[in-house]
């Protein structure tokens, strides 16, 4: 029985008295042998309930076999309109079994020195993405009214995607088709809840949603000074999330996907950052994966890509200067010219075929660099004249943005952070108001000039850092600015509300339907969204969120109110 005290002990890895523990990886000789009985019961008629009663107390499915037992089953069951390919596929089965048995499993049960409980990662996209974040967005908008649809929908036009890595957003299909969402949406979800659905949500949902939003970036962050403190850190704020949810509603046991992510820490311990696979995009691996599935006959895409990869092994084993049997002298060995190795260095084409980067390879960047792109007449000003003095002799050209590295672009309005010297103490915030390149000369140094935000104690509703402006301007060289962040307007201590007064452009032209916006009452009130994907430590650090340990205690009274709520 899942609805009992024990069972959501055992789920949550919490003791008797109340404690956070860690349960003991299971064997996975035992699972193999446990797979065998499965296979022998099922030679036992009636078997096929018996069978299945036994997978589900055992805790085992081996895919391969189970095929093959569903297999018989249907053959059993058709007596004796059995066909003779039917026959023919029992005879063979049983003959496997008796000389060979271990072909009729999984052949990772044969795989020396391979331990399936320890050497099998969590997959972040389809436990957490895919998992997790999906169940709770749409247990929130599954409950939504079309006019409560129509709030979120002017919240989601409200959000401001800068420095998230959010391509484009629709409001509109945001808001109405939660239940046809695919990893990239439920990012963008997970990314803007606190400003588009908290305003949904009861005080005991916005906690657990604060606990998720807090956990996420650890979830996906890319590079992991420390491991020891990051480890603590993730499994602090899983057991933090798993208190809020299941104080809710102990019902959520009934979602695997929960449990795994208390193996999470073991397996980014065991194979380092979680895998990139953050949306469906990335899950098909890269260009390279893609191209060779595209270039196929549709026959037999499996062999064709496992072909295609062949080749390029082959290949870079060339290239790389890599030893070959003569073709006419086997037991002779030779190696590609090396005009075939420089062939590849001379052809960035080639590189990029292959999925490689020589650039990153070596460490080399461009960046930053301005964006090729012309100033709107609206954005045009003068020269500041505390930079003119500053510069003495320059040369002065406004930029329309300056992109810092491949992902994050500085522009009119965007936020960023600001480098302090060593005694200064944390980092200031800034918004930037004009960005020039001064020019002395062959030398080039690019300049922000921008308006400082103070920062100030955590929002409670959106459990984020805030910030607010001071009006003082100031100017600093490009080198100074550590990396844009993403920072939303306060509408909660601003008391903004979603109106139908304001207009929207669909298919680039002004539109009456469809105009439900935010009208926002001031405009120095911000707070700091910390939920970047993937995760930077130098944003979180900044921020300094309470962890909120005292908060996550009495476990076994958060179990009782969860069964309670069931």
């Amino acid at each position: 029985m899942r609805k009992t005290l024990a069972y959501l002990q055992f789920f949550l890895q919490i003791s008797a008295d109340g404690c956070w523990i860690r349960n003991g990886f299971r064997s996975w000789l035992g699972i193999i042998a446990n797979c065998y009985l499965l296979w022998e019961t099922s030679k036992q008629p009636p078997t096929k309930t018996r069978v299945g009663e036994l997978a589900g107390e055992l805790g085992i499915k081996d895919s391969v076999n189970n095929e093959i037992m569903m297999f018989k089953y249907s053959i059993q069951a058709k007596g004796d309109n059995a066909t003779p390919a039917n026959n023919a596929f029992t005879k063979r089965i049983s003959d496997t079994d008796r000389a060979n048995p271990s072909r009729l499993f999984n052949p990772f049960f044969r795989l020396p020195d391979f331990d399936g409980c320890t050497d099998t990662p969590v997959e972040v996209l389809h436990v957490f993405l895919l998992g997790v974040v999906k169940y709770m967005v749409r247990n929130i908008m599954g409950r939504a009214k079309p006019a409560e649809l129509g709030i979120i929908e002017g919240w989601y036009r409200a959000f401001v995607t800068t420095s998230l890595n959010i391509p484009s957003l629709s409001a509109y299909y945001m808001s109405k088709h939660s239940s046809n969402f695919v990893g990239k949406e439920f990012k963008i979800a997970l990314q803007s809840a606190p400003f588009v659905l908290f305003s949904s949500m009861t005080k005991d949902e916005r906690l657990a949603w604060g606990a998720l939003c807090q956990l996420a970036p650890l979830v996906f962050q890319t590079r992991i000074e420390d491991m020891d403190s990051y480890i603590l850190d993730l499994r602090f704020h899983i057991q933090k999330f798993l208190y809020y949810i299941i104080k809710i509603s102990a019902q959520w046991v009934n979602k695997p996907k929960f449990h795994m992510l208390l193996h999470l820490p073991d397996s980014i311990e065991r194979f380092g950052p979680a895998s990139l696979f953050a949306t469906e995009k990335f899950e098909s691996y890269n260009g390279v994966l893609r191209n060779a599935s595209i270039h196929s006959n549709r026959q037999s895409p499996g062999k064709d890509i496992a072909i295609t990869f062949a080749n390029y092994k082959v290949l870079r084993h060339l290239i790389c200067g890599g030893l070959i049997s003569h073709p006419k002298q086997p037991k002779r060995y030779i190696s590609a010219a090396s005009s075939v190795s420089q062939l590849f260095l001379d052809n960035p084409s080639l590189q990029r075929s292959m999925d490689y980067n020589e650039e990153l390879a070596q460490g080399n960047s461009n960046f930053p660099h301005p964006v090729n792109a012309a100033l709107p007449p609206a954005d045009k000003g003068w020269v500041p004249p505390p930079l003119n003095l500053h510069l003495p002799g320059r040369e002065f050209f406004q930029l329309k943005a300056i992109r810092l590295n491949a992902h994050r672009t500085l522009q009119k309005g965007a936020f960023f952070l600001v480098r302090q010297a060593a005694h200064s103490g944390v980092h200031a915030v800034g918004s930037v108001d004009h960005l020039w390149e001064a020019r002395r000369r062959s030398h080039i140094s690019y300049w922000v000039c921008y308006t400082e935000y103070q920062r100030k104690g955590v929002d409670y509703f959106y459990q984020m850092r805030k910030l607010r402006k001071t009006g003082i301007t100031k100017f600093i060289n490009i080198k100074d600015v550590i990396s844009t962040i993403n920072v939303q307007h306060n509408c909660q201590a601003g008391g903004c509300e979603v109106t139908v007064t304001g207009r929207v452009r669909v298919e680039r032209e002004e539109s009456e339907e469809n105009n439900a916006t935010v009208a926002h009452k001031n405009t120095v009130d911000y707070v700091v969204n910390s939920l970047e994907l993937p995760g930077a430590r130098a944003l979180r650090e900044w921020v300094d969120l309470p962890r909120g340990e005292e908060e996550v205690h009495d476990l076994i009274p958060m179990l009782e109110k969860g069964l309670a709520a069931w």
